[in-house]
């Protein structure tokens, strides 16, 4: 489908992945605004982590998105792959290569293998997620 990018959010709240593909690394407002409305937690002191590329931590739309739903934007590093967020793209990416590797898939099979991770992810059982379950009452 023509999807050479993606956008990933790790949730600290619900220690959750959340992800989707897209055919450019323009701003995806739309699906960030989405995302805000379903998944923001309603707490004080929230954050997010933006590398300090131009499609999202210099975008005043996506800085009003944030705002709207009570976020201070953090930047990461500058060639930063040790931080956190980069370290978990990094992981996505071998992972996601490794499957298509694995199961003989070209590269067009991107976007579904990178789909299949995020649920697969989610769905392990970690001591970091039952924690998160028992805050929420789960």
């Amino acid at each position: 489908n023509g999807e050479t990018a993606w956008i990933l959010v790790y949730d600290h709240f619900s220690r959750r992945l959340h992800g989707d593909t897209r055919v450019s690394k323009a701003s995806p407002l739309e699906w960030l605004r989405h995302f805000l409305e379903h998944h923001s937690p309603k707490i004080t002191q929230k954050y997010v982590y933006l590398d300090q590329g131009g499609e999202l931590y210099n975008n005043p739309k996506v800085r009003q998105i944030f705002a709207k739903h009570d976020y201070e934007i953090r930047p990461t590093g500058a060639d930063a792959s040790n931080q956190k967020v980069e370290r978990g793209h990094r992981t996505i990416s071998n992972a996601v290569r490794a499957m298509l590797h694995g199961a003989g898939l070209e590269i067009k099979f991107w976007p579904f293998a990178f789909h299949h991770y995020l649920r697969i992810k989610n769905a392990l059982p970690s001591r970091v997620a039952a924690r998160a379950r028992d805050r929420q009452g789960r």
